[in-house]
Parts: structure tokens; sequence; C-alpha cells
């Protein structure tokens, strides 16, 4: 840009002519751009309005007029919070949005605005601040998008999930029920704890404990998928168990076993669809006339920690229940393991030695977990719990957990036998 100033004498002559020059390179190409931007501004389809530093209105577009029907003449001059955000000026992040335009920084939100004829929508409203060549803002644009749509399409999804959170909750509670009553269980079985920790509000893994014919069954199961379908697996699993020993009478974890396996395929042989449903399963039977643990597993080990702290475990079978295989009759064996004076026990799903965490974001494995049962073997059964909740809490970190989990554990001893005697039937 050329500007040119004349100096005259004292006579009116023409003496010289200051001549000053400015680049206004940068300021023809913001003009240029400008001019870009408002032409398609006048053609998007999401509303825009402009203000000065002021805040007030001073330019709006078509779609602005056809959307909310305000005309420029209605709104020229005047702030847009109070007129067109009257709701969501008291809303909690409305003060937030203000403060980051007042700062000089983009702002958005979803907001409700108001039409001319006092109807709402819900708008995504990106308010950026337009400062001049040194820095300063003069302008304030807002960009508008419609998202009514989304929004009543979330309202619908947050009530949805209401409802099948409310039923889910609803089936925790009944599932809790069909549990064993610990506080019952603890007057015949004191020396013992349940470690019980569902991935989801419901689990596919549940713990069993029935006293019948002079034996204490335990049942630790850990059935397919987790959630809604692991806990429809546990009450056929559940139901089972119950149907083996207190209606078929059996009392050997092996024969018990094969008759849940058989139990569970023709539970599952009605669907149209193949099915690959199972249970992995450790039963444990506290015999208290011959003063053994008799034990079998569908995939999961006993584990039992002596008093020198030595360790014995004894596998499962690598075979889960219900697990089908064409042409095969498969029986379940037990494993008959003396009472020694003192011996701690444990079973457990895969939820816990499968778990991820720790310093290198590896599973726990069962080792690590049998040699911290070990560890704490000797601690009052309630602490043991305490420090497996510990334990696995400070392994999983911040990262999820991994799956459903159980695990029973129990300090046995003679004594202990001699005293279950007299709350169990020996009558064969």
């Amino acid at each position: 840009m050329l500007h040119l100033t004349p100096l005259f004498s004292e006579t009116d002559e023409l003496e010289k002519i200051i001549t000053v020059v400015t680049d206004i390179t940068e300021e023809k190409k913001r003009d240029i751009e400008f001019q870009k931007l408002s032409l398609i501004a006048q053609h998007t389809q999401n509303p825009i309005l402009i203000t000065d530093a002021n805040y007030k209105i001073n330019w709006i577009n078509q779609s602005f007029s056809n959307q909310l029907n305000y005309s420029l003449e209605e709104l020229e001059g005047k702030e847009p919070g109070d007129l067109l955000f009257r709701d969501s000026v008291s809303s909690k992040h409305y003060p937030e949005f203000v403060q980051q335009i007042e700062s000089g920084k983009m702002a958005k939100g979803d907001f409700i605005v108001y039409t001319r004829e006092g109807n709402t929508i819900w708008m995504n409203v990106t308010v950026d601040p337009i400062p001049n060549s040194k820095g300063e803002i003069t302008q304030f644009i807002c960009l508008m998008q419609n998202i009514q749509e989304i929004k009543e399409a979330q309202a619908i999804i947050e009530t949805k999930n209401k409802d099948i959170t409310d039923s889910i909750s609803y089936a925790q509670r009944i599932q809790d029920a069909l549990l064993p009553n610990l506080r019952l269980v603890k007057q015949n079985l004191p020396k013992h704890f349940v470690f019980y920790r569902p991935k989801d509000i419901i689990s596919g893994d549940f713990y069993f404990i029935e006293m019948y014919h002079h034996r204490v069954f335990i049942g630790i199961a850990d059935c397919t998928g987790h959630g809604v379908p692991g806990a429809m697996m546990t009450s056929i699993g559940a139901a089972a168990l119950n149907n083996a020993i207190l209606d078929r009478k059996l009392t050997d974890p092996g024969k018990i076993l094969t008759h849940v396996d058989g139990y569970l395929k023709a539970s599952l042989s009605t669907s149209k669809e193949s099915l690959n449903d199972g249970m992995d399963i450790g039963l444990i039977s506290l015999n208290i006339a011959t003063q053994e643990v008799e034990y079998c597993g569908a995939k999961r080990p006993l584990i039992i920690v002596r008093n020198d702290k030595t360790i014995k475990v004894v596998p499962g079978i690598k075979r889960s229940i219900g697990q089908f295989i064409m042409g095969e009759e498969f029986r379940f064996k037990t494993v008959s393991i003396p009472l020694e004076d003192t011996m701690n026990i444990y079973c457990f799903s895969d939820g816990l030695p499968d778990q991820f965490g720790g310093p290198n974001t590896k599973k726990i494995y069962q080792k690590n977990l049998t040699d911290f049962l070990a560890l704490n073997a000797e601690l009052s059964m309630k602490e043991q719990k305490q420090k497996l909740e510990n334990f696995i809490d400070e392994w999983k970190g911040n990262l999820q957990q991994t799956d459903d989990m159980v695990l029973f554990g129990a300090k046995l001893t003679k004594s202990y036998f001699e005293k279950l005697k007299s709350v169990t039937s020996v009558e064969e």
C-alpha cells in the first residue's frame, strides 16, 4: 500500500512529497481467505454466527436463519448466550466453555439451542477466536452442528442400557441366592474362606458346598464364558451337582463328575446348533469316615500345602465337563489323599492364574499363585483371604480383570474331622 503526503511552504508552494510504503501482503491474503471462508459459510448446512470482540452478533449465515428462524436484524448487536443458550447458561459445562473463549482458546461443547419459536435443538457448538495481525482478538466465529438425532438415539440407548443393567442386577441377586450361605457353612466348616470376584455383574464361576452322608462336598467351577452366558451355565452346573449328590446319592467325586458330564450334555443336546459349552471344575470330598480328602478335577488342580510348607499338586484331568468326543464314554476317576495332622487345601478357577498385570504385564500363572498360597498358609483364613485380595489387586493394577475368579481354601486337621463327625451322618 502506497501513502503520499504533500508538504507545502508558507507561500503554499509544494516543497516535497513524503512517500510511505506499507506491506499489506499478509492482510490481503487474510482478506482473500476470509472471502473464501465467507463463501463456504454461506453455503454450508451448519449454522454459523460471527460476533465482534465484545460478543455482539454481527453476522449469521443462511443455514442459521433456516434452522433457527432468526434474521440478522433480530440478532444484530445482541449476545448469543442468554438468547440462544438459555438452559445451557445454567449448566455445569457452560462456565468452563465461556472461560475457554475468554482465554482466547477454541471452545467446544454440546448445548441445547433455542429457535425463535422457543423450540429446542441439540447442537455441537465450536467457538473459535479470530485475532488480527497484532494478535488481538477482533471476532469470534461460532459453528454449530445439529446433533438432535444423535442425542435422541443416545437417550434410547441409555434407557435400554439401564433396563438391561437393572435386569442383570436382579439376576445377580438370584445367582447370589443360589450360592451356599457361607455363614451357615462356617458353622460346620469354620476354617475355610472363599474368594469370589465376578468379572462382570454376574459370573460364569461358582462355588458349591454341600454336607451329605458323612461327607463335605466342595466344588469350584468355571463355566464357558462370563457375564450372562456364563451365569446361565452356572445354573445348569449347580443343578447337575445337586442331582448327582442329593437325588442320585452319589458320593465318589469321579462318579459325580461323570454324571454331571452326561447331565450337561443332555441339557444342551436339544439345541439346534452345535454348542461347545462346558465346565471346568474341581470337586473335593472330605470323607469324614475314612479321614481322607477325595478329589476329582476337570482341568482344575487341587493344591495341598502341608504343615512343613511342602506343596503337592493333584492335577485335574485334561478334559472339560460337557466336552463331546464322538464315540467316547468317558469316566472321571477319583484320587484319595490321606489326611495329615495339618494341611491346607486350595482349589481355584483359571481366572486367578490367567490375570494379567505385574511389572511386565504377564499372567500370574499357577506356580506363582501356588507359591503365594504356600507362603501364607500359616495365617488364619481371614488373613489369607485379605492377603489374596491385596495380591490380586496389586498385580492387576490399572488393568481390567481378565476373567471371573473363585478360590476355595481350607485348613484341615484330624481334630477338625473328628468334630465334623458329630454334625454329619455316618450311615452308609
